[in-house]
């Protein structure tokens, strides 16, 4: 077998650290990155007929790092460093590494499975609970490779098993796998050459054989590893010498050679300090790192970061969680740099200065998209900076995924949502992106003039005493999880475009979309309504004026009054009448859908919508299709454009509209047409579990029956239970569908301690 390590990654998420060092050669608890996986292959046992490190363009600066015994390949090539292995022409197996992770694989383990299996490519796999920036593998029953998905959401979160970063692959069908792809070989391994292996029906299996697994992509990343390896009980140095100098010291770190401490100096735990770094007095590392020939000035602090080698921390600087400091970069007297900032290589911070956000470009708190978008408030991570930053990062997800950036952007009526607008607006323009003004408007009409006018994406803005962005894709529905990574790194790393003045974008006024979006739900209610009297109801005083006014030309001024309250954002519904009562949003929908299948419309719903809504398809030979909130694939590209086509859904004053207009044409009250459905009773519950995705093992022999990727799906005793993961990776939202409330509530309560118990399982 040969052993092969890739080691040419630039390191782009990890700058400032990587700004002068390659990212092998990264320091972790004191060894370059590299050097960790060049011993789990040396210690492996299994014997290597070759061991070769592919270096690409860093192999000049990585050939102090090759041990004996070790092969360094260069070159730069188009295709990556996998494209070296093409040209060892043989049929021997071989191991691949990646030089940017650490793990405890069980080598030998993987080596065994390989032959035992005769695989032609096997992967080690790795239990991980946060999987958001991993790849994991969907395995069959018998262990094969079904599927990789690429770095999902946790909406995709159905499997927990990462790919950790090494592999064993047949050389002799890599071989042929390259000749029929003319002689090349994908840039990524996991992204690109597994799948292709899949694609070509070759044989490729995975195998649990790492308890720990880190892909060394961030700085945070790095720092977790550290604080991993130095208490997991690898390291247990002390050091006496510099105790009896009184300098306090708690364990487990590393300290390097030659460091000269002053008076009260405190190291905690978890540090590593380098070699010949001076300490002044009264100074502190609370955790982290601190490279070779550092100056931490009198009473600095580094709490929790990564000073690369040779910066300098002034007197009474600090340095908090998560930020960076590159080579030479000088932090002034009293600076204060807070978490996640990054201070890049050779530059200065001035006195007294508050670092909020990165000193080269980009935003240092990290910002995820949650179910709703964006959310904050004007001190925080909803800002007219962010904004701006965000509509920039949005023209770039556009661009790379529709090739236009034409981009509408609306507006909750009140001075704070029109600010935030317009500096979304200037993100876009600045990006080179086109943006269409819609002024005051509801989320659903932002929704309808992206499809409507076939526009790249949308964002809405909602400000008040807290503000939401709401982010839009072409298709009016929520952002795709490849496009909300796009606009992440936008917003987190600063990867958006930058243009010069002469190649801004435009603002186009599109105020006159809302009188396309009137026409569009009024033919929902054409005919004057017989009996049905209808008044709208909500917080949203447009949404009430803009019912009123589509209502005025068909309400019956004697019939029997509905009332139907629209929620603040204009998406759901709800009615009541004297006779019915309260009628709720997912009763309202299923008579919609009535409606729908009347005029031969097809239906499409949320993938977490109650499955009575099937049974109305087949009692009225209609279609129903679902489509995910954050789908990893296009799988659900079907329902999402089929969605237009069924409003109802998603504008509340569509549905009011829709289901009044039914009621009229049908001669019968609400309370009748609610009669007309499926007896059910739906139950709902948020399940707070930190990282998620482990709570599923005790459900793992399930298949979820739908087509969409998102959550699972169980059938208990005649009742349907949907399981997901919130967006944020910090709960489960459960949705139970039963014959009644008791029995859905009895339902929720059973799978919340069982998801809970395998939760607290899986942290000890």
């Amino acid at each position: 077998m040969i052993a092969f390590l890739t080691a040419g990654g630039e390191g782009l998420r990890m700058k400032p650290v990587t700004c002068r060092t390659p990212k092998p050669l990264a320091n972790l608890c004191g060894a370059p990155l590299i050097t960790y996986q060049i011993e789990a292959i040396e210690q492996s046992g299994v014997p290597f007929s070759r061991k070769i490190i592919a270096g690409g363009r860093f192999s000049r600066s990585l050939k102090a790092a090759v041990p004996n015994g070790w092969e360094l390949l260069g070159g730069d090539s188009e295709n990556g460093e996998l494209s070296a292995l093409y040209s060892l022409e043989t049929d021997e197996d071989i191991l691949i590494s990646a030089g940017d992770t650490v793990s405890d694989c069980d080598i030998a383990r993987l080596a065994e499975f390989h032959r035992e299996n005769r695989s032609e490519l096997s992967c080690a796999l790795c239990e991980c609970s946060d999987i958001r920036d991993k790849n994991l593998a969907l395995l069959s029953e018998n262990g094969e490779v079904l599927s990789v998905i690429e770095k999902p959401s946790y909406y995709s979160c159905r499997t927990g098993l990462a790919l950790c970063g090494t592999v064993i692959i047949s050389g002799k069908a890599l071989s042929e796998i390259a000749s029929g792809n003319d002689r090349k070989l994908p840039e990524c391994l996991e992204t690109g050459l597994i799948p292709l292996f899949i694609r070509r029906k070759r044989p490729v299996f995975g195998i649990k054989c790492a308890e720990k697994f880190f892909d060394i992509n961030t700085v945070n990343d790095l720092l977790a590893c550290q604080t991993d390896m130095l208490f997991s009980g690898n390291r247990t140095e002390t050091y006496p010498q510099y105790e009896r100098m009184g300098v306090q010291i708690e364990y487990p770190c590393v300290i390097g050679r030659d460091v000269t401490f002053s008076e009260g100096v405190k190291i905690g735990a978890g540090s590593v300090i380098g070699d010949n770094v001076f300490m002044g007095r009264n100074a502190r590392i609370n955790g982290g790192f601190v490279g070779n020939g550092c100056y931490i000035g009198e009473r600095a602090s580094v709490s929790g970061s990564y000073i690369c080698g040779g910066a300098r921390l002034m007197t009474g600087a600090s340095v908090f969680e998560g930020a960076a400091v590159g080579e030479k970069a000088v932090v002034g007297e009293n600076a204060v740099v807070e978490p996640n900032v990054k201070i890049w290589s050779g530059r200065e911070v001035e006195s007294e200065t508050l670092v909020s956000s990165d000193v080269k470009y980009g935003v240092g708190k990290p910002v995820t998209i949650g179910e709703d978008g964006i959310w904050g408030d004007g001190g925080g991570s909803v800002d007219p900076q962010s904004c701006a930053v965000t509509g920039s990062a949005l023209t770039a997800a556009a661009a790379e995924m529709r090739g236009k950036k034409r981009i509408a952007v609306g507006y909750r009526p009140n001075d704070a949502s029109k600010a935030l607008a317009f500096s979304v607006m200037s993100g876009i323009s600045a990006a080179g992106g086109e943006a269409w003004d819609m002024g005051e408007a509801t989320a659903e009409e932002t929704a309808f003039a992206v499809r409507k006018a076939e526009l790249s994406a949308g964002c809405y803005v909602d400000a008040g005493v807290t503000a939401r962005v709401s982010l839009i894709s072409s298709d009016g529905l929520p952002l795709k999880r490849r496009e909300e990574r796009i606009v992440e790194a936008g917003l987190n790393r600063g990867d958006y475009p930058k243009n010069g003045f002469p190649r801004f974008g435009g603002i186009r006024d599109f105020s006159s979309a809302g009188e396309l979006y009137k026409l569009h739900i009024s033919a929902l209610c054409k005919a004057p309504l017989n009996g049905v009297r209808v008044r709208i109801s909500s917080s949203d005083d447009r949404i009430c004026r803009l019912g009123s006014e589509l209502l005025a030309p068909v309400n019956s001024p004697s019939g029997k009054e509905i009332v139907f309250s629209i929620s603040a954002d204009g998406r759901k519904a709800s009615a009541y009448s004297e006779e019915s009562g309260y009628v709720f949003w997912e009763r309202l929908v299923m008579i919609a859908e009535i409606k729908a299948f009347s005029e031969g419309r097809t239906v499409s719903l949320p993938c977490e919508f109650p499955k009575a809504v099937d049974t109305l398809a087949e009692r009225y030979g209609g279609t129903v299709l679902r489509y995910g909130c954050c789908p990893t694939d296009n799988s659900d590209d079907p329902a999402r454009a089929a969605a237009f086509g069924f409003p109802e859904a998603r504008d509340g004053l569509a549905l009011a509209l829709s289901v009044s207009d039914y009621l009229s044409r049908e001669g019968i009250s609400l309370k009748q047409a609610a009669e007309l459905l499926p007896e059910y009773a739906s139950a709902a519950r948020f399940i707070p579990i930190d990282r998620s995705s482990r709570a599923f093992r005790g459900l793992s022999d399930v298949r979820s029956p739908q087509s969409v990727d998102e959550g699972i799906m169980l059938d208990e005793s005649g009742s349907r239970v949907f399981i997901r993961p919130v967006k944020t990776g910090r709960g489960l939202m459960m949705y139970v569908e039963s014959m009644s409330i008791e029995a859905a509530s009895e339902i929720c309560d059973f799978y919340e301690e069982k998801l809970v118990r395998e939760d607290r399982l899986g942290s000890v």
